[in-house]
């Protein structure tokens, strides 16, 4: 079972803009984005755990999605998870989240080189509610 006090900020900074695309393409189809992501706390890391993900880039920071854990890749030492991403923008045109709100939430953990460093739970029900009322 899920450890329910913990989720996961994932971090986007120099991954290629056009995954992000591809991802916001298949979330408007869809509904819901799935992409392999690494997660730096991956020994705490547990399939239905949330995760919310925070844009580090120069033009768009941000909380820009949020989503949950749902599967691990065969490796069982293997940092790598699947994400299903419930909400997903495109952080370049418009984040759920504006950066000031988000260190505000988040603190330094905005600034971490590393992607899937834990949260509190009271941290992610802060960021998922403002995502929700903000719609698509």
């Amino acid at each position: 079972m899920a450890n329910e006090s913990k989720a996961f900020l994932l971090t986007w900074k120099t991954w290629e803009h056009e995954n992000i695309l591809r991802l916001l393409g298949e979330y408007k189809q869809n509904g819901f984005a799935l992409h392999k992501w690494q997660i730096n706390a991956h020994t705490q890391a547990d399939i239905g755990m949330p995760v919310a993900i925070y844009s580090q880039h120069d033009e768009g920071r941000g909380i820009f999605g949020i989503g949950f854990i749902y599967g691990k890749l065969a490796q069982e030492s293997s940092p790598y998870f699947n994400i299903a991403f419930t909400r997903f923008r495109d952080p370049l045109a418009k984040t759920y989240i504006n950066d000031r709100l988000s260190q505000a939430l988040l603190g330094d953990l905005v600034h971490s080189q590393s992607s899937g460093n834990t949260i509190a739970a009271e941290q992610y029900a802060a960021i998922a509610s403002q995502v929700l009322l903000a719609g698509d």
